[in-house]
């Protein structure tokens, strides 16, 4: 289910997150930006850099999020 406008204040910094380190932490952050939904946007172009990233759940939860947000 999609948190909205209400979650909108968390897309600046799960975005930062998007370049951690650590595989884990990027996923789960492309995961919260989809569970945002279309006020996640502003990420939208940091998620397509994700679609490449050497981790393959990643990459699969950075394509979920592009679906979900529409960019």
């Amino acid at each position: 289910a999609s948190q909205g406008a209400a979650a909108a204040s968390a897309v600046e910094p799960l975005t930062k997150l998007l370049t951690d380190a650590s595989a884990p932490v990027r996923g789960h952050a492309a995961r919260a930006l989809g569970q945002i939904g279309a006020a996640a946007k502003p990420a939208a172009e940091a998620l397509s850099l994700l679609i490449k990233d050497a981790d393959p759940a990643v990459r699969r939860q950075a394509v979920q999020a592009l679906v979900a947000i529409h960019p």
